[in-house]
C-alpha cells in the first residue's frame, strides 16, 4: 500500500476523496499534510507548499478544498478505529501513529481533569507527518561513531532537520552489523510500531519498547534485554538525565537526539549527562540538503552531506 492510501484509509468524506485522487507528484517529497476546519487543505513538500481541491488536483490557495468540521470529527473516529479506549488515548496524548509509521497530530479544545489534559473536544485540525525512512543517510557518520565499541553519540538540530530519520538509520546499521539494539520509542516516531509490527526498518537485532517513557524504557532495556546500544529520541527531562547516567555506568552505549541549534544546547538540556557523550552530531538543512558537522568533546572532527 502506498503512502497515499495508507493515509487516505483513515480519513472521511471529501478529505479521503481528495487524498485518494491525488497524483503521485503530490506525495513526492511530501513532509506534512495540514487539514484544518475552514481552511484549505495543504501539503508541505521539501521546498514548497501546495493546495488540493476536493478531487485531489493541485490548485491555488484561494480555490483549495476546505474541510467541514464534521469531517474532522469523523476522521478522528476513523483514526482510533471506533475504539473508545484508543480514541481516549489518541485525543489525550495529542497524536496517533498509523499504518506506514505516519504520525497524526491533533488540535482542538482541551478538557482538563486533575490538572492534565483528559481529552480534546471539538477537533479543529490534524497535522499528518509523513514518515520517511532514508536508507544509508547515517552511513557516512559511522566512521565517527563505530570504534572498539559504539561511542556515546548525541544528534542535535532544530525541528525539521531530520534528527529522527538519521537516528533510525544509525540504529538499523548498528543492528544489522550484529549488535543488540534497544530502541525506546516513546512517541512512535523511530520504529513506528503499528499493531505490534515496526513500520520502519530499525534492524534485525533490534528490540523496540513502544510507548514507554524514555527513562523507564531505558532502564527496562538495560535490565532485561541485554543491549549493546540503547537508542532514544529527544532526551532532556530530569528522569532522562538520570537514566543516561545509569546506562553509562553499565558500559552500554547510548545514542539519542536533542532539540537545539548548537552543541551548547546539548549541555543545557542534558546537564551533567552531556559529559557522558563522546560524539556530537549537529544537523542543519541548506536548501533542502541535510548536512552534519561532527564534534568530539572539544573539537570539530568532520562534516558530511547526508
Amino acid at each position: 500500500m502506498d503512502t497515499r492510501m495508507q493515509i487516505a484509509q483513515f480519513c472521511s468524506g471529501k478529505i479521503r476523496q481528495a487524498l485518494e485522487n491525488a497524483g503521485n507528484e503530490v506525495f513526492a517529497d511530501a513532509e506534512e499534510i495540514r487539514i484544518r476546519a475552514g481552511k484549505g487543505m495543504k501539503i508541505k513538500k521539501r521546498n514548497k507548499e501546495i493546495y488540493l481541491d476536493e478531487n485531489g488536483k493541485i490548485i491555488d490557495r484561494e480555490s483549495a478544498f476546505i474541510p467541514e468540521i464534521e469531517e474532522l470529527q469523523q476522521t478522528a473516529l476513523f483514526l482510533s478505529g471506533y475504539s473508545p479506549f484508543a480514541y481516549k488515548e489518541f485525543i489525550s496524548s495529542g497524536f496517533i501513529t498509523i499504518c506506514g509509521g505516519h504520525r497524526v497530530g491533533i488540535s482542538g479544545h482541551a478538557v482538563i481533569k486533575d490538572g492534565r489534559v483528559d481529552m480534546v473536544r471539538d477537533v479543529s485540525s490534524f497535522n499528518i507527518r509523513i514518515a520517511h525512512s532514508v536508507k544509508d543517510c547515517g552511513k557516512s557518520l559511522m566512521k565517527y561513531i563505530d570504534g572498539n565499541k559504539i561511542k556515546n553519540t548525541v544528534i542535535v538540530s532544530p525541528p525539521g532537520c531530520g534528527k529522527t530519520t538519521v537516528l533510525r538509520d544509525i540504529a538499523r546499521i548498528i543492528s544489522d552489523g550484529g549488535k543488540n539494539v534497544s530502541v525506546v520509542d516513546e512517541r512512535g516516531e523511530i520504529a513506528a510500531v503499528y499493531k505490534g509490527c515496526a513500520q520502519n526498518d530499525v534492524g534485525c537485532n533490534t528490540d523496540v519498547l513502544d510507548g514507554f517513557s524514555k527513562a523507564e524504557g531505558m532502564i527496562i532495556a538495560l535490565r532485561s534485554l541485554g543491549p549493546d546500544v540503547i537508542v532514544c529520541d529527544e532526551a532532556g527531562s530530569e528522569s532522562d538525565i538520570e537514566a543516561l547516567k545509569t546506562i553509562s555506568l553499565c558500559g552500554v552505549s547510548m545514542i539519542c537526539t536533542v532539540h537545539g541549534n548548537c552543541i551548547e544546547d546539548v549541555r543545557k538540556r542534558l546537564k551533567e549527562a552531556a559529559d557522558e557523550f563522546e560524539v556530537f552530531v549537529l544537523l542543519k538543512k541548506d536548501k533542502g540538503v541535510r548536512k552534519a558537522v561532527i564534534y568530539d568533546r572539544k573539537n570539530m572532527i568532520g562534516d558530511e552531506v547526508l
